[in-house]
């Protein structure tokens, strides 16, 4: 229900008959093709960025350069993993 003011104006709900098919791609296909992108790029941007970190921590790991942080970023990320547990 909208509210204007003080008067309250019901919502009008239509409905249709659901598309299924090729008529859905058709009448969806340019945001499925954005979608499609959007997916491709941050493929792109976040899989070198990971190859990029991880062997960063494992050299520094051999090296004992930065142990620190790396462990405090998995601890971090452990306790958040276990406190989303006790919340489920």
């Amino acid at each position: 229900m909208r509210i204007f003011g003080e008067v309250a104006f019901p919502e009008v709900v239509t409905t249709g008959v659901r598309q299924r098919g090729w008529r859905v791609v058709q009448n969806y296909g340019g945001v499925l093709l954005q979608s499609a992108g959007m997916t491709v790029i941050l493929s792109v941007i976040s899989f070198p960025l990971a190859i990029a970190l991880g062997l960063l921590q494992s050299l520094s790991a051999l090296g004992n350069l930065m142990v620190g942080p790396f462990v405090a970023m998995v601890d971090k990320v452990r306790d958040k993993i276990a406190e989303h547990q006790k919340k489920s």
